[in-house]
């Protein structure tokens, strides 16, 4: 409470000092990245009835609470956020936030809502060719149709993916889509294709994380070709690299594989590489997309310790197991039940759009009917106008000719 009383503090000192505007608070929110700077941003625009800075308090709030792996909290402002911005047409946005709730969807095991998101990501930005989202969206649709098996659509889509960053000159990304497809034709045993797709992700972009990754990715397709000693060099070769420079996620899988290594011949070992696993895991595999990872390495340490007789430990590891299977059923029940939600306010809105059109379409053509009758109650006046004037103009020559006729026949009888 002290915490919640402090920061409205600074934003009263805040704003006595340096007048902020809405929008400044926001940015101030957004580069600080502080949730609860983020729920007084969204009070505050709720209270001023700007739309506007709410759906953007709405999409900052979700992005932390999805870093903070509250998953349903995450769901729940992004869908708000997607809501605002399909109302005031903000297309860019949109297309970013339900680019998000895809990422959301896929790390939780939802793939087919995922690739929903990824799809609808794809068709909002191609309205207003945003090519950064475009090909952010491909991208994790290529990963999400891979992680669902289907290998010919996700290469299909890293190679759209790769078009629209090669454009935007950017060469990490550019690799990344060279691993991913190397992944790509790894799972489906194309281990020459994989090889050729590696070396071509290390010869675009030759960062030490990058590095660590793509000799973690060799070493794996060597271990699944039996060869675990060249496998096993990978490995070491990658953990001799500087640790601070490689992502955490790596790190993981890096022992996570040569635990699998040492598993057989020596558990000691093995144990130590699958704790290191689940303390590079701790609790950030959701937004790693590594859940399958953190309840296999829980499986695998309750084998090993049992396998060793430390009971304790092996019921330890059992218990996780255990929580994790009831918060992943509670949050893919959230995660349904929210996109349910959003779905039929979306089909309501869709509705109402479409009676608006109707009623739009209907009296535009009731304008046409007006307009119509307008010009032809006009022309009925000119007709008539002209009518009346030829006639006028006839009964007057009429008049002259026989006037002059009349005075013709006079001089005659005169003569």
């Amino acid at each position: 409470m002290s915490k919640k009383l402090g920061l409205l503090l600074l934003i009263l000192i805040s704003f006595n000092a340096h007048p902020q505007t809405l929008e400044q608070l926001y940015d101030s929110a957004r580069n600080s990245l502080n949730l609860e700077l983020a729920l007084e941003v969204k009070d505050l625009a709720i209270e001023a009835q700007d739309r506007d800075v709410l759906g953007n308090a709405y999409y900052l709030i979700g992005y932390i609470e999805m870093f903070n792996e509250n998953h349903a909290e995450a769901l729940s402002a992004l869908l708000d956020a997607l809501i605002i911005y399909r109302d005031l047409d903000k297309l860019k946005l949109m297309a970013g936030t339900q680019l998000q709730l895809g990422i959301l969807y896929s790390n939780a095991g939802l793939e087919q809502l995922a690739m929903q998101y990824f799809h609808d990501a794809i068709a909002t930005a191609g309205e207003v060719y945003d090519t950064l989202q475009l090909g952010r969206a491909y991208h994790n649709l290529g990963q999400t149709q891979a992680d669902f098996f289907q290998y010919d659509s996700a290469i299909q889509s890293l190679v759209k993916s790769l078009e629209f960053y090669h454009n935007l000159k950017n060469y990490e990304m550019m690799a990344t889509c060279y691993n991913n497809m190397g992944l790509a034709y790894q799972d489906q045993k194309q281990y020459e294709k994989a090889i050729e797709y590696f070396n071509k992700a290390l010869k675009t972009y030759d960062k030490t994380y990058f590095r660590a990754m793509i000799l973690n990715n060799l070493g794996y397709l060597s271990l699944v070709q039996k060869d675990s000693s060249t496998a096993k060099g990978y490995f070491i070769a990658a953990l001799e690299l500087d640790s601070s420079k490689i992502k955490e996620r790596t790190l993981a899988l890096l022992h996570q594989n040569l635990g699998a290594i040492y598993k057989s011949k020596y558990p000691d070992s093995s144990i130590f590489h699958n704790e290191k696993r689940l303390f590079y895991l701790k609790d950030k595999y959701w937004s790693m997309g590594l859940v399958d990872q953190y309840y296999s390495g829980c499986k695998v340490l309750e084998e090993l310790y049992t396998r060793v007789g430390n009971h304790d430990k092996a019921r330890y590891y059992d218990s996780l197991q255990d929580a994790f299977n009831v918060s992943l059923v509670q949050l893919h029940k959230n995660l349904n039940q929210s996109n349910i939600r959003y779905q039929i306010e979306a089909a309501y809105k869709n509705r109402l759009d479409a009676k608006t059109k109707a009623l739009e379409e209907r009296n535009q053509i009731l304008m046409y009917v007006i307009i119509l009758l307008g010009v032809l109650f006009i022309s009925l006046i000119i007709a008539f106008w002209l009518y009346f004037k030829y006639k006028k103009r006839t009964v007057f020559i009429y008049d002259r000719v026989q006037k002059a006729y009349q005075s013709l026949e006079k001089r005659e009888i005169g003569v």
